[in-house]
């Protein structure tokens, strides 16, 4: 996963192209951390993306 940060909007970019960005447990787990790490104050927004998610 890539995390990026730009005027109060939160990106967190799915990157396992060889998997299709499948939900495994790794990536589910790694999601799970980051979101409940973030902090509400400066962000407007969090935004889930990549070339392509399987769940």
């Amino acid at each position: 996963m890539r995390v990026s940060d730009e005027d109060g909007v939160r990106t967190i970019t799915f990157d396992r192209p060889e998997s299709k960005n499948a939900m495994a447990l790794e990536l589910a787990t790694d999601l799970a951390d980051e979101l409940a790490a973030l902090d509400p104050e400066p962000l407007d927004a969090c935004v889930l993306t990549g070339d392509a998610f399987s769940a």
